[in-house]
């Protein structure tokens, strides 16, 4: 059986408190089983001694990077399909 590594890869120590303030910061720890019905998840564990995992998603109190220092652009770009009055 082979366990996919899911970790995400960091960029540094995160040591800058977070600016976002009145919520609940998600611990660095917090991880979401990948997707298996409870039968896998035991037999993997048994075997393995570890359980596929994702890191959860969501705010952190600590962040990588000043948000002052970011700057950032979305372009999005299309056809636009025009209705024909004839």
């Amino acid at each position: 059986m082979t366990i996919p590594d899911l970790s995400v890869k960091h960029l540094g120590e995160t040591t800058i408190d977070s600016p976002l303030q009145g919520i609940g910061f998600i611990p660095d720890e917090a991880n979401v089983i990948y997707g298996k019905d409870s039968h896998e998840v035991l037999d993997e564990y048994q075997k393995s001694g570890r359980i596929s995992s994702f890191e959860q998603a969501g705010p952190r109190a600590k962040i990588y990077h000043d948000p002052a220092w970011t700057h950032a652009a979305i372009l999005t770009a299309g056809v636009s399909a025009r209705a024909s009055t004839t």
